[in-house]
């Protein structure tokens, strides 16, 4: 079975960034949805 990721999204003046429970982020949402497997990103 497949770890559930929580993600923790994290807004400021420098713009969104996103933080995995399994110690990954960045500031890229495309990252973010390669990161979890998703197969395309809305732009």
């Amino acid at each position: 079975m497949r770890e559930q990721h929580q993600i923790i999204t994290e807004y400021s003046s420098m713009g969104f960034r996103w933080w995995c429970s399994c110690g990954w982020n960045t500031d890229d949402r495309q990252q973010l949805h390669q990161h979890h497997g998703v197969k395309a990103a809305r732009p």
